[in-house]
């Protein structure tokens, strides 16, 4: 299997955020792949993929994400955000924000690196770009902080 490439995952889409960093510099959202796309997901985490597999009411998903900078053999990198297409494979309006239950494809970038001090090799994933198949608008607040409604429900914790 060739190490470091581009593959394409397709599921159900939630907390798409191609457009503003999430609290720890990452473009993100969650994929709740097909069944073929989880096969492939398995497939990488046998080879020590570090983006977990998690299970809710809604069924696996996995988070994916794009960092604004990262520090790579000791030089600070930048990232453009992910790219974000519609059906049609046109760029996305970055005023449509992506509701949960979209459909789409995502391309990830799978590559491998030597942890530093254990010469080990990891892997992990980079959101590339996503197309958009089955839109579902979002419904809440746009700007990406807390409706009054989700601050109450996540005030104490």
């Amino acid at each position: 299997m060739e190490k470091n490439r581009a593959i394409e995952l397709t599921g159900v889409l939630k907390w798409v955020r191609p457009n503003k960093a999430d609290d720890w510099g990452n473009w993100s959202m969650t994929l709740y792949p097909d069944k073929p796309s989880l096969e492939i997901v398995e497939k990488f985490k046998a080879l020590g993929l570090k983006n977990e597999i998690h299970k809710d009411d809604d069924g696996y998903f996995i988070r994916i994400r794009r960092p604004v900078q990262k520090m790579m053999k000791g030089k600070l990198t930048s990232f453009t955000p992910p790219q974000v297409f519609d059906q049609q494979g046109q760029p996305w309006n970055p005023q449509l924000s992506i509701g949960n239950g979209s459909s789409g494809t995502v391309k990830i970038f799978i590559y491998f690196f030597k942890i530093p001090g254990s010469g080990k090799e990891g892997c992990a994933a980079r959101w590339e770009a996503l197309k958009v198949k089955d839109y579902v608008p979002f419904e809440g607040n746009t700007n990406g902080d807390f409706t009054q409604q989700e601050a109450k429900g996540h005030k104490g914790l």
